[in-house]
């Protein structure tokens, strides 16, 4: 039997769900350091993505029998994730109002685990190497090869040869007219002699 809600517009709201849910884990583990309410908290987003994503694979599959497993699955996920939300709660209540040097002691007691958990994974590190090393090292190439020598190299060589090359006609001002005259009659000479040789 064919499943009847299998509809884009059905299973929109689900797939939109679970996208949200990932975005927001994706922003809510780096802080997952700062405490059990906040790893509790992104377990908490992490059932509800995929108690979505249950949900968009319930109401997509191809029949009834399928789409009632996930929806099993759809449900167990969900009451997961309240159960994860409800002892993310009680351990911050016990760890920060009940006892609050118990994250101390725990930190001393699992150094590895702390460090990790306070470098955040190394993530930012790591993405520093392989993103933000590259992209800089890039970009001053740019500005050493590209700009300074290429770019500004040529417009200040097209500079110095308008600067070099009015020097040269500037000795040719003289203010002489008689200077002047002379260069006008060799100027005609040249192009009466050039013109006689190719008229022959």
């Amino acid at each position: 039997m064919a499943n009847p809600l299998v509809n884009p517009y059905y299973l929109l709201p689900p797939l939109v769900a679970c996208i949200f849910t990932l975005l927001l884990l994706v922003f809510a583990l780096p802080r997952a350091r700062e405490g059990p309410a906040h790893r509790f908290f992104s377990l908490f987003l992490l059932a509800l993505g995929l108690w979505a994503s249950f949900i968009f694979s319930m109401r997509s599959s191809p029949d009834v029998s399928s789409a009632l497993i996930w929806d099993r699955v759809a449900v167990a996920m969900m009451l997961v994730s309240m159960a994860i939300a409800g002892l993310g709660i009680l351990l911050a209540y016990r760890m920060y109002i009940q006892n609050p040097r118990l994250p101390d002691q725990m930190a001393e007691r699992y150094p590895a685990p702390y460090s990790l958990i306070a470098n955040k994974y190394w993530v930012d590190e790591i993405y520093d190497w392989v993103f933000v090393g590259p992209l800089i090292r890039f970009s001053v190439f740019l500005w050493r090869i590209i700009d300074d020598v290429l770019v500004d190299g040529t417009v200040n060589g097209v500079a110095a040869v308008a600067r070099g090359g009015s020097e040269v006609f500037k000795r040719l001002q003289t203010g002489n007219i008689q200077g002047y005259a002379l260069s006008i009659l060799v100027g005609v000479v040249i192009l009466v002699g050039y013109l006689l040789v190719n008229s022959k």
